[in-house]
């Protein structure tokens, strides 16, 4: 399952992507247990918001989706 969502930079930092993420979490089907998400390597702010609601990287993407720059990719255990 594919889930995408995205807080616009002017309405960042009032809690609203975490309301989102806490939102899909809960409305994901039983018997899944993880979460992956992944973002560009210079990314800082998603960086910050995945680490404060707890989740770890797992990998770093060489030549991530063909862009010439790498990712990262962080884990959430539910």
């Amino acid at each position: 399952m594919d889930i995408f969502f995205v807080v616009d930079k002017i309405i960042q930092r009032r809690g609203i992507g975490t309301k989102l993420l806490d939102y899909c979490e809960r409305k994901l089907p039983k018997g899944y247990f993880m979460i992956f998400v992944d973002f560009g390597k210079g990314d800082m702010i998603a960086r910050k918001f995945y680490i404060k609601n707890g989740f770890k990287k797992v990998a770093q993407i060489k030549d991530w989706f063909g862009r010439k720059l790498d990712g990262f990719l962080y884990c959430k255990e539910l």
